[in-house]
């Protein structure tokens, strides 16, 4: 434990507690100028070891000699000859989704089970996900979780986070089948800031290299509390969302689809907002200010009276001034004029 407290003491970072678990505290190493009400940095102090991130920075380090445990996957097996029935078929198209969308994701089935197979970047099978037409979910038992589409995307700078594979396929359908993704479980209207996070895992075996993540996400109270869950994980500075008020009558990215058609789904993407950053403000922001110093409507300072010195000093209202000199030079005598 001394050396814990050293090694810490030494990076300096100042942790609530020294017990086992995890803790988020401020980084030194982005903060500042990184805002200082943010948290960034992740210590967990465990086995007698410590290990931290910044979440911010992307700082890591850490001591001692972690027990790891390298858990063993099962990879899935998917036929060499994947069945697509005709009510595979028949059930997409319902929902917008040509057959030769289907066919580029590998969508088949097994029985009355639909499969999505999720694909490591180097194009190897390691999950897939099952679902019924009346939406009974399953997915393979001890598998590696990864986001899904990951072969296209792990390496593209705009990506777009849906809420299942059903709003991939959508927006697939209109051209964006290099650059979509989700997570391979459900959403939960609890925020998680849990590193630990079993949901999130996928984000960890699968890093992104995008510099732009759109969130189009359910407009409902799970889709808003995988929003903060994952803004929590990319950062507000790299993220944008997509502003479903156009269509009140939607609750995602298929319903669009099914409702308003391939336009104007692809207009919510393009109208994508990027989310604020919390001290960052662009110059449109002060605009009305600017204007104002230029057309002279601000608050002006008072001069004193005296000639020579209303040159070079002069009073602004609300302001502190102390009058400072030898005694019995004048200073009461001058406060006085200016007064």
């Amino acid at each position: 434990m001394i050396e814990i407290q050293k090694k810490l003491s030494d990076e300096g970072i100042r942790v609530k507690h020294f017990g086992e678990g995890n803790q988020k505290v401020k980084c030194p190493k982005c903060q500042p100028p990184h805002n200082p009400k943010d948290n960034p940095l992740s210590v967990t102090i465990e086995n007698n070891t410590v290990l931290w991130k910044c979440h911010h920075c992307e700082w890591t380090g850490g001591s001692g000699s972690p027990i790891r445990i390298n858990k063993e996957y099962k990879k899935p097996v998917v036929p060499d000859n994947p069945r697509q029935d005709d009510f595979v078929a028949d059930y997409f198209s319902k929902r917008g989704i040509s057959k030769t969308t289907l066919d580029k994701f590998g969508i088949y089935n097994e029985s009355n089970w639909i499969a999505f197979p999720y694909y490591d970047k180097d194009g190897s099978i390691s999950n897939v996900k099952y679902r019924t037409t009346n939406k009974e979910f399953r997915q393979s038992a001890n598998a590696k979780k990864i986001l899904y589409n990951y072969k296209n995307i792990h390496n593209k700078d705009m990506v777009i986070f849906c809420e299942g594979e059903m709003d991939c396929l959508s927006l697939a359908q209109i051209g964006y089948g290099d650059n979509v993704t989700t997570l391979s479980d459900g959403a939960s209207e609890k925020v998680s800031t849990d590193d630990n996070d079993s949901r999130f895992k996928g984000m960890q075996n699968s890093p992104l290299e995008a510099t732009k993540i759109i969130l189009f996400l359910d407009n409902d109270k799970a889709g808003n509390g995988l929003k903060e869950s994952l803004l929590y994980r990319i950062g507000k500075d790299r993220a944008w969302y997509v502003n479903m008020d156009t269509y009140p009558d939607c609750k995602d990215a298929n319903d669009a689809l099914c409702k308003h058609g391939e336009d104007a789904l692809k207009s919510l993407i393009d109208n994508a907002i990027a989310y604020p950053v919390e001290g960052l403000y662009t110059a449109n922001d002060y605009a009305n200010e600017l204007l104002d110093l230029y057309e002279g409507r601000y608050v002006k300072p008072i001069e004193v009276g005296m000639e020579g010195l209303d040159e070079i000093y002069k009073i602004m209202k609300g302001t502190f001034h102390c009058i400072t000199g030898i005694p019995n030079h004048g200073k009461s005598l001058m406060l006085s004029h200016i007064l």
